[in-house]
């Protein structure tokens, strides 16, 4: 731990999976960090699927 933060390698955590209910503030902020802090993490998003009860991983 460094402080309130757990210190990971920079090939730890391959992707972040959006939630469906997300805001758009939230969306945003989330890759503004990504872009700033983690590059190569992948920021993909959750879908509700139209015709079934499931979710959709999107990239």
């Amino acid at each position: 731990m460094d402080g309130d933060y757990l210190s990971i390698g920079p090939r730890d955590l391959k992707s972040i999976i959006v939630g469906c209910q997300a805001s758009h503030e939230s969306v945003q902020t989330l890759r503004d960090l990504v872009k700033r802090y983690a590059q190569n993490v992948a920021v993909r998003y959750a879908r509700r699927a139209p015709n079934k009860y499931c979710l959709v991983i999107e990239d």
